[in-house]
C-alpha cells in the first residue's frame, strides 16, 4: 500500500514534468522561430580569450572514440533521469525535495529557452563542422525555423533546437 501511494506520487509528479516539457518545447520552437542574429562567433571569441580552444577540442575528442560514447550516454541520461530522481524522491518520501526539483527543472528549462530567443547559438560542432571535416549533430529543425520553411512543430523531435544556452554540457 505504502508503495503504490508513493508511486502515485511519482507518477504524478512525472506526469506534471511531461506537460511542461511539452509546453516548452512550444516555446522552443517559437524563440527559435523568431531568427534573431546567432551569436557564435561572440561566443567563440570569449572562450578563446579565456584559452579555450572548441577547435583543438573538437580534434581531441574526435579522436578518442570512448569519450565520444560516454559523452553520448551523459547527453541521453537527462530522457531517463528526470524520471529516475522524480521515482526515487518519492520513494524516498522526500515529497519537499521533490517538488524543488521539478520546480527548478522546469524554471531552467524556461530560462534556457527565453535566454535563447534573443540570443540563439548553435553548438562548436556546427560552428567549425567544415574545419573537423565532420557535421557532429543535426540541426534540421533550428536551421529550417530560422528560415521560416518549416509548416510543422513535430512535439515528438525536438532535438537540435535547445542549443544555447543549453541544459547539457555534451555538446
Amino acid at each position: 500500500l505504502y508503495l503504490a501511494r508513493r508511486l502515485k506520487v511519482a507518477l504524478a509528479w512525472i506526469a506534471l514534468t511531461l506537460v511542461a516539457s511539452e509546453a516548452l518545447v512550444i516555446l522552443q520552437y517559437l524563440c527559435v522561430a523568431v531568427d534573431a542574429p546567432l551569436i557564435d562567433a561572440q561566443l567563440i571569441r570569449v572562450d578563446a580569450l579565456m584559452g579555450f580552444s572548441w577547435l583543438a577540442m573538437a580534434h581531441w575528442h574526435l579522436s578518442h572514440p570512448l569519450v565520444i560514447l560516454l559523452l553520448w550516454l551523459v547527453y541521453h541520461w537527462l530522457m531517463c533521469g528526470v524520471p529516475i530522481v522524480i521515482t526515487a524522491l518519492a520513494l524516498m518520501k522526500q515529497d519537499h525535495e521533490l517538488s524543488e526539483f521539478v520546480t527548478l527543472f522546469i524554471i531552467v528549462a524556461l530560462c534556457a529557452i527565453v535566454i535563447s530567443g534573443p540570443f540563439p547559438a548553435t553548438n562548436p560542432r556546427t560552428y567549425f563542422a567544415s574545419a573537423i571535416g565532420r557535421y557532429g549533430y543535426v540541426l534540421r529543425n533550428f536551421f529550417d525555423l530560422r528560415a521560416h520553411s518549416a509548416h510543422l512543430m513535430p512535439l515528438d523531435e525536438p532535438w537540435g533546437l535547445g542549443v544555447m544556452p543549453s541544459l547539457h554540457a555534451a555538446d
